[in-house]
């Protein structure tokens, strides 16, 4: 979704914090927002590594996704696709072509080539990188599993969970949007009624019932939902007042990571809130939050 700020002036290049926000994506403690190409990413919550996640290697941009502590970005002029951060397990080390999505958890991602086949790398803990054959619409990952859904919406599931019984199953039907983080994914389909599955030790898999949901999002610890009305819905852990900090909406769109939710109101400001932290440096877009460790490149 696009959120349109001020326009910048003609001739001039413009800011990611002047002009519009293409997207917003919150990984563990840190978050990238998309604008023209551009991406500006900031830590947002302390007691984070800096593995090098925060900051792109370019611009051109057409679309971003965050990890753990990785991001990868797919490239506007080619649809080539490059990660940055860590790549403890070569989760970063995405192959050569051309991609339509991509989707990376603590150790391994997956994409989705422009032909829509699939492929994934890095941990293979238990065979979630190695997908199954055809083409396919949405990708994403958790845990030690991947899922996708097919042309006709349905769920299909690959990795640690097909063979051992460690994670709740996903749901059957048919589904048109999908969101997933290092712990659990959810579904949303077409009246608008969520399902969730993954690791089954918290409420984040109990999403609230009723129908008319158009948005949602799945961070490491809870998730959050738009009703009709854009408002923001969340469940799941709340130890560091990421749901009981809810704020009111409409939101444009909202993005969870691990302790914390940001969102872009429909003016185009960005909000967010839950971190582990403390003080007014803390859970501030705008106002980058020092890691408190820092990894040097001989250290990756």
């Amino acid at each position: 979704m696009w959120v349109w700020l001020l326009i910048g002036c003609a001739g001039s290049e413009p800011d990611v914090t002047a002009t519009k926000i293409d997207s917003l994506d919150i990984g563990a403690g840190w978050g990238c927002a998309l604008s023209y190409g551009s991406a500006r990413c900031q830590f947002l919550d302390v007691g984070q590594v800096d593995y090098g996640q925060t900051t792109p290697p370019s611009k051109g941009w057409a679309a971003l996704e965050t990890g753990l502590a990785t991001t990868c970005g797919i490239q506007v002029a080619d649809q080539s696709a490059r990660c940055w951060g860590w790549n403890g397990s070569g989760q970063a080390d995405v192959p050569a072509g051309s991609w339509s999505r991509l989707s990376i958890a603590a150790e391994h991602a997956c994409g989705i080539r422009t032909d829509g086949t699939l492929a994934c790398w890095g941990s293979n803990y238990g065979g979630e990188t190695s997908p199954p054959s055809g083409t396919y619409a949405d990708v994403g990952t958790y845990a030690t599993d991947s899922v996708a859904l097919d042309s006709e919406g349905h769920v299909v599931l690959w990795g640690w969970s097909t063979t051992h019984d460690v994670n709740t199953q996903p749901p059957t039907g048919s589904y048109q949007r999908m969101e997933t983080s290092g712990r659990a994914a959810c579904v949303l389909d077409a009246a608008g009624r969520i399902s969730c599955w993954g690791i089954p030790d918290a409420l984040l898999l109990s999403p609230p019932a009723g129908e008319g949901f158009v948005d949602l999002t799945v961070g490491w610890f809870h998730a959050c939902a738009l009703n009709a009305d854009r408002e923001a819905i969340c469940w799941g852990d709340d130890d560091a007042g990421q749901i009981s900090g809810t704020p009111s909406g409409p939101w444009a769109s909202i993005d969870a990571g691990e302790y914390l939710t940001c969102g872009v109101r429909q003016d185009g400001g960005i909000e967010c809130w839950g971190c582990s932290g403390t003080g007014d440096d803390v859970c501030k877009w705008g106002t980058p939050v020092p890691p408190e460790q820092t990894i040097p490149p001989s250290g990756r």
